[in-house]
């Protein structure tokens, strides 16, 4: 080998070093922004609240918005959206549980425990995947697994107050959002939904809830269609950040790291909700509420950070 080959091989191999640390710093920061803008958004939601908003207002509203914005990606690289039957049918029943049900949980777990508290618990949703794995598809349960159950338990403790029936209450319901939200990821991978196009996916989930809190609507009468026009605004605006710009940022991230690692980072959003809480809707920080964000994330890390998980990235969760 001659010395201007040798020196050549050595500067393709420092380009590609190059090129990869630079795809991981993107990938870092586009991860993180879309981490950070899931966390922003449920202080839209509680704004809307104090405008006369329902959670089910909210849940109609996101996903109503959130169409065309879906559309237009799919208009602009000429996505046929045909697809087989059975294939609409999984997305639309899946998509109502974990775009419906899980978010309209959430969000009426929001006034009873604050939206730092309920994303927090939200995020057991890995946890929930391992269990229903174990349970219903008998799947092994590995040491670390085990110890991930234990400490995101231990986590799940340090939230609850016996004292305040009320706060109980709003635990419960963002405990059982993060439940709904695993049968919904383990729907995905099971169905293999998650091996198509995720623009496709989405914009399909966003078209079956929207019908789904229509007919909601019809016995209960919980949407709130007349609001002043800040409401609609902040509607819009969530619907924007949350279903369309943060999903599009995420699938990026994942591209330039891996799920995984991605997975590590998307724990800034209950990070960034808690702090958004304390700073705009002034709710209470604890010790006590974060040694648990600590333990629950710390069981997410463990996780994330197992090769053998089945844990996956989801289309966007439902902040």
């Amino acid at each position: 080998m001659t010395d201007g080959t040798a020196k050549g091989l050595m500067q393709d191999e420092n380009g590609s070093k190059s090129r990869l640390a630079a795809n991981t710093y993107k990938g870092i920061l586009l991860t993180t922004l879309s981490a950070v803008l899931f966390g922003v958004t449920p202080v839209l939601t509680s704004l809307t609240y104090s405008l006369g908003g329902t959670p089910e207002t909210v849940t109609f509203f996101r996903n109503l918005f959130a169409i065309p914005a879906l559309f237009l990606p799919l208009y602009l690289k000429k996505i046929p959206l045909s697809l087989p039957w059975p294939v609409l049918r999984d997305i639309a029943l899946y998509g109502i549980i974990g775009g419906g049900i899980t978010t309209l949980l959430l969000y009426m777990s929001y006034p009873y425990v604050g939206i730092g508290a309920a994303t927090t618990l939200h995020f057991l949703y890995p946890v929930f995947v391992c269990l229903i794995c174990r349970i219903f598809f008998k799947e092994r349960l590995s040491l670390r697994k085990i110890m991930v159950l234990l400490i995101a338990g231990a986590g799940m403790l340090c939230f609850f107050d016996l004292k305040a029936a009320s706060q109980i209450t709003g635990l419960v319901i963002a405990g059982v959002s993060g439940l709904t939200y695993a049968i919904y990821m383990v729907a995905m991978e099971k169905k293999r939904l998650d091996q198509r196009n995720s623009w496709m996916v989405t914009f399909y989930m966003a078209i079956s809830v929207s019908i789904f809190m229509l007919l909601y609507n019809i016995p209960t009468g919980k949407i709130v269609l007349l609001l002043p026009l800040k409401a609609y605004l902040y509607m819009v605006t969530l619907a924007i950040l949350a279903s369309f710009l943060a999903v599009l940022l995420l699938q990026l991230g994942i591209k330039y790291l891996g799920a995984s690692t991605a997975a590590i980072l998307c724990l800034f959003e209950p990070i960034t909700s808690m702090i958004c809480g304390g700073l705009f809707l002034q709710e209470t920080i604890t010790i006590e509420k974060i040694i648990g964000c600590i333990l629950i994330f710390s069981a997410v890390v463990l996780l994330a950070t197992n090769k053998s998980s089945s844990i996956s990235i989801p289309h966007g969760t439902c902040s």
